[in-house]
């Protein structure tokens, strides 16, 4: 994972983080560990080492051996850079699969130039990520057909998406994250995550969360036409479930259920602002907007419901001095 000097206050320096990168290439690490490994679609090769940017190879996922699962070792600390302008397509269950505890994902570029994995081919074509502690950072996950069913899948503990974004780039999911199927996502982090869903009916949310302790989802930009929520945590309650605000955290549905969080009856946690929501019906709409009957909510949280409008604090109810 990139040393505090790349991160600061939830940015990323990425002239920092290559440099990094470019001196911790130098450093001598133990036999039978490679830590750190180049892919570029546009200039590498499977068949080369991925030891340098000169000689990347060309896909992080890939048939098996071909890429990168006969490198990582589980707790190395391995870093797999995507270089800018890397194009991957996925079209298979777990196609892009991290099974490996402690293994980090790093996108370099900016806007159009970052990594883009490409989902198609299959309903069910999918990222997987089954390790412990995976960290990924400015990577950018693009369905391009309907119907696929959660295909960022999380089923592991300590994960963090960090400045990374989710895009309808030509289809509409049914899901987009789905975090805990299988395995509890304790301690998930999704920091500054982009989702730029289609305005078309498809989508039952973004982000799904089932269960799980400590997961937190920081200064989020949310924009899909989603029947069931943004944001919804089903099926089995989460404990300490926190959603902060932040100063670009921005929320919309075009959906009529106007739903933007929907937590379990039982999960714990809170909801914090600054958070701007957009609902998509001028109706009596907003205490619904936030579903969260065993949570706390802590305002700013301004919700709108049509063009033109301020935004009106959510009026859930609010604590007594009794």
């Amino acid at each position: 994972m990139p040393g505090p000097n790349v991160i600061e206050g939830g940015r990323v320096d990425l002239s920092k983080l290559i440099a990094e990168l470019r001196l911790a290439q130098s450093l001598p690490f133990p036999t039978g560990i490679q830590q750190i490994v180049w892919v570029s679609s546009t200039s590498g090769s499977n068949n080369n080492p991925g030891t340098h940017p000169s000689v990347p190879k060309s896909t992080v996922g890939g048939p098996t051996g071909a890429a990168l699962t006969s490198f990582i070792t589980a707790n190395s600390g391995m870093i797999i850079v995507a270089m800018e302008g890397h194009r991957e397509t996925i079209s298979t269950p777990a196609g892009l699969a991290f099974a490996d505890a402690g293994v980090s994902l790093v996108g370099l570029g900016h806007g159009s130039s970052r990594p883009i994995f490409n989902f198609s081919g299959a309903a069910d074509a999918s990222m997987a990520v089954t390790g412990n502690g995976l960290f990924g950072l400015n990577c950018v996950f693009a369905a391009l057909i309907d119907s696929l069913t959660g295909y960022i899948e999380l089923d592991a503990t300590d994960i963090t998406l960090m400045n990374c974004e989710t895009r309808d780039a030509a289809g509409r999911p049914i899901d987009t994250i789905v975090a805990g199927t299988t395995t509890a996502c304790d301690r998930l982090r999704l920091i500054n995550h982009v989702h730029r869903g289609a305005s078309a009916v498809g989508a039952t949310s973004a982000i799904r969360i089932i269960g799980g302790d400590g997961i937190s989802i920081v200064n989020p930009w949310i924009d899909g036409n989603f029947s069931a929520a943004a944001i919804e945590n089903v099926t089995t309650p989460a404990t300490n479930l926190c959603l902060f605000g932040g100063p670009n955290c921005y929320m919309r549905t075009r959906n009529v259920a106007d739903v933007i969080f929907k937590a379990h009856a039982a999960t714990t946690g809170c909801v914090r602002g600054p958070i701007a929501a957009r609902l998509q019906e001028n109706a009596p709409n907003i205490t619904e907007a936030f579903v969260g009957a065993a949570m706390n909510f802590y305002q700013p949280i301004s919700i709108a419901n049509a063009d033109g409008e301020t935004g009106l604090d959510t009026n859930i109810v609010a604590s007594a001095d009794i």
